[in-house]
C-alpha cells in the first residue's frame, strides 16, 4: 500500500470510530492494534509503547494536578475564587461576563485542564448569572472561551504531555505559556466590554459594591494566588519538578479546603474519584496515540509524506 493509502485507511478509520461515538482512547487503541496486526509484519514490535510512554517521571505529576483542581471544585475554594474575582472586575462593562474570564483564568493556574476549568467556574456561575437575566450565549461562550486557558496558563497537562514526549523541559514550556495566556484573557473581556457597550441587554446592571466592600471580598482568592506562587515560583526557580510542584500545590489545597473545614471524607473521595478518572483517560489516550505514530513511522509514512 501506498502512503497515501494508509494514511486515508489510519485516519478514515479513526473518524468512523470517533463518529460512532467510541471513546477517543479505545478508537485509537483500535485503529493501532488493526494496523499492527494487518500492515506490520508480526506486530511490528510496538509491544514495547505503552511501557514507554507511561514511565515518564513527568507523568507523574499529572494526576496531582487534577487532585489539586478537584480539590478546589469539591472543597469550595472555586467558589471563594469566583466571588473573590467578581469584586474587582465587575465594575467593568459586561459586569459579572468577565468574572467567568478573570476566575478562569487564575483557576487554570492550578488545574491545568480546560475540561476542569470550564466545570469548576460554571457551576458556580452558570445559576448565578441566569437568575441575574444575562444572556445565555455571551454567558456559555465567556465559560467555553475562558475555558481554553485551562491548557494555556501553566500548569498545562497537554503542555506536561509534549514536554514528556519530546524530552523538553517542562518549566520552560509554562514560562512560555504565561503571556499568551494572559493575552487571550485580555482579549476576551475587552471583546465582552465591546459587545456590552453596543447592546446592555446582555449584562443587567449590578450593584456596585463600595471599595471596602470589594477589597474585603476580593481578599478571599488568596489561598489560590499562595499556591499559584509556590507551584510556578518553584518550577521557574528550578527549585522544584512539576511533579513535586503538583504534590505540594495539591497538599496545601487540602490544607486550606480543611482548615476552612469543608472537605469531609465524601468529597475528599470524589476529589481522588476524579483525579483517578481523567487521569487515566489521559494517559490511555497518549498510549494508544503513540502507538499509532509509531506505526505509521514504522511504515515510513511521515517520511514519505515529506519527500
Amino acid at each position: 500500500m501506498s502512503w497515501a493509502e494508509i494514511t486515508l485507511l489510519v485516519f478514515g478509520l479513526i473518524v468512523v470510530l470517533l463518529f460512532m461515538g467510541v471513546p477517543v482512547a479505545a478508537g485509537l487503541g483500535l485503529v493501532a492494534m488493526f494496523s499492527a496486526f494487518f500492515l506490520l509484519p508480526a506486530g511490528g514490535g510496538i509491544g514495547y509503547v505503552p511501557w514507554n510512554v507511561s514511565s515518564s517521571f513527568v507523568l507523574t505529576s499529572i494526576p496531582l494536578f487534577v487532585f489539586m483542581g478537584e480539590v478546589f471544585l469539591y472543597g469550595g475554594l472555586s467558589e471563594q475564587l469566583y466571588y473573590g474575582s467578581s469584586a474587582l472586575v465587575s465594575r467593568f462593562p459586561g459586569g459579572l461576563l468577565h468574572s467567568n474570564i478573570f476566575s478562569c483564568a487564575i483557576f487554570a493556574a492550578v488545574s491545568g485542564s480546560s475540561v476542569a476549568t470550564a466545570a469548576a467556574i460554571g457551576t458556580i456561575a452558570i445559576p448565578e448569572l441566569k437568575k441575574r437575566g444575562y444572556d445565555e450565549r455571551m454567558l456559555l461562550g465567556s465559560l467555553a472561551a475562558g475555558g481554553t486557558l485551562g491548557i494555556l496558563i501553566p500548569p498545562s497537562i497537554p503542555l506536561i504531555i509534549y514536554g514528556a514526549l519530546v524530552g523538553e523541559f517542562v518549566g520552560a514550556l509554562f514560562m512560555g505559556g504565561v503571556f499568551p495566556g494572559i493575552m487571550m484573557a485580555l482579549i476576551f473581556m475587552a471583546y465582552i466590554a465591546f459587545r456590552a457597550k453596543i447592546n446592555n441587554k446582555i449584562a443587567p446592571r449590578i450593584e456596585q459594591m463600595s471599595i471596602k466592600e470589594s477589597i474585603l471580598r476580593a481578599i478571599n482568592i488568596w489561598p489560590v494566588v499562595v499556591i499559584i506562587i509556590m507551584i510556578l515560583g518553584g518550577i521557574y526557580r528550578v527549585i522544584t519538578t512539576p511533579t513535586e510542584a503538583a504534590a505540594l500545590g495539591a497538599s496545601v489545597a487540602l490544607v486550606f479546603t480543611l482548615a476552612y473545614r469543608r472537605m469531609n471524607w465524601q468529597k475528599l473521595w470524589w476529589s481522588f474519584l476524579g483525579a483517578v478518572r481523567i487521569s487515566t483517560m489521559v494517559l490511555f489516550i497518549i498510549i494508544a496515540a503513540t502507538m499509532v505514530a509509531e506505526i505509521l513511522a514504522l511504515l515510513r509514512v511521515p517520511a514519505d509524506l515529506a519527500s
